[in-house]
């Protein structure tokens, strides 16, 4: 289990960490997208693709339970696949956040066992600066003022009478 403290509440955090951009920085990957969408939301079922170099991860939400936590499964390399957790709770100076990787489940015994001895040391060294990454990304985006800025913006009374008018302008 790999945890950090980061100074925002927890449904900020939980906002962040399903984000692709944020998801990218803790998954340590380049950049990374999600698909199949629930009427437009990630949640169960949706897809994260994450781009680590010239191969992409695909990574399905096999548990989601907003806005503590969310479990994916890893896409399988040579059969061999984990369950991974984020976890999110409530801490005295904000959130505390967890990130569980599961046992090396499927594939054959010998290939389980060079991910554990192969695979685990790296990915643990790489978790490690992916959260030290992420910590640096929010103090970055917390100082700058650059988080939750809003993605709409306000439509003047002038634009809402000229659209309405060519709204009802019939050829």
């Amino acid at each position: 289990m790999f945890e950090d403290e980061f100074p925002l509440p927890p449904l900020m955090m939980w906002d962040l960490v399903i984000s692709p951009q944020y998801k990218a920085i803790l998954s340590g990957s380049k950049t990374a997208r999600v698909d199949n969408l629930t009427k437009g939301r990630i949640g169960l079922g949706a897809t994260y693709y994450c781009a680590h170099g010239s191969r992409v991860s695909p990574q399905t939400i096999v548990d989601w339970q907003p806005p503590k936590e969310y479990t994916w499964t890893s896409d399988p390399l040579f059969g061999v696949y984990t369950l991974n957790t984020v976890r999110l709770s409530l801490s005295d100076g904000g959130s505390h956040l967890a990130v569980l990787f599961g046992k090396p489940t499927g594939g054959r015994r010998l290939t389980r066992w060079l991910f554990i001895v192969i695979l685990g040391p790296l990915a643990s060294w790489g978790m490690k600066q992916n959260l030290r990454n992420l910590h640096r990304q929010i103090e970055i985006d917390l100082s700058e003022e650059r988080l939750f800025e809003p993605t709409t913006r306000v439509i003047e009374g002038d634009e809402v009478s000229s659209a309405a008018r060519e709204a009802l302008i019939t050829e």
